[in-house]
């Protein structure tokens, strides 16, 4: 299953806008392709039990943190 994040259908043109924002001012049009690029590729896998295993520890621990904040 891949997964698709809300970057890989932003337009070239949102891109370009936010970098702008964000101060970019020298190849803007080129950084904003390569990361149209990243964004499209397909990212590594684990098998699925170590992916399960990966995240309910994550989650075991993001409880924890929860429990910790709220004393």
């Amino acid at each position: 299953m891949k997964y698709v994040l809300a970057t890989t259908n932003l337009q070239m043109w949102k891109q370009t806008a936010m970098l702008r924002r964000a101060g970019r001012r020298r190849g803007i049009e080129t950084d904003a392709e390569r990361i149209q690029q990243l964004f499209r590729q397909e990212a590594p896998r684990q098998l699925p039990l170590v992916e399960d295993a990966m995240g309910k520890q994550a989650l075991a621990l993001l409880l924890r943190l929860s429990q910790r904040v709220a004393r």
